[in-house]
């Protein structure tokens, strides 16, 4: 279904700071989500989960908002180029957020990180949702 949850085999959480489980939110993604805090060295990677194989996909993420989140979460998708997006994530929380649409080679080296290093407040990792564009 080209979903990885943070729950899921294709999620990485590291970095010197660790990441929370967390509930306490509504509109999370499956059985919870993580939290860092602003500044942590922490991040967050969820391996390209590509279902078409090669080409072009919408990438999609999920977290819960609240007014204390990052307004800067900063999403890299690392495809056949790298690029990076801010999320606010102090809404449109609780459903899919589109980032934008990508190429992907299919090389089992492609993922989304997302770093809490430069962030203003709690950065959400929840899930991501890679859909192939016909």
């Amino acid at each position: 279904d080209g979903i990885v949850d943070n729950t899921d085999p294709g999620f990485i959480a590291e970095g010197t700071d660790p990441w929370d489980s967390s509930t306490s939110s509504t509109g999370f993604y499956g059985s919870d989500y993580l939290v860092a805090a602003a500044g942590s060295d922490s991040q967050a990677i969820w391996n390209a989960e590509l279902t078409a194989g090669p080409g072009f996909y919408e990438v999609f993420v999920w977290y819960t908002d609240n007014t204390n989140r990052a307004s800067n979460a900063a999403f890299t998708i690392n495809g056949v180029a790298s690029e990076s997006v801010l999320v606010d994530q102090r809404q449109n929380g609780g459903d899919w957020y589109s980032l934008g649409s990508f190429e992907f080679a299919d090389d089992d080296t492609e993922d989304v990180t997302l770093s809490a290093n430069d962030a203003d407040g709690y950065v959400i990792a929840d899930a991501v949702k890679f859909l192939p564009i016909e």
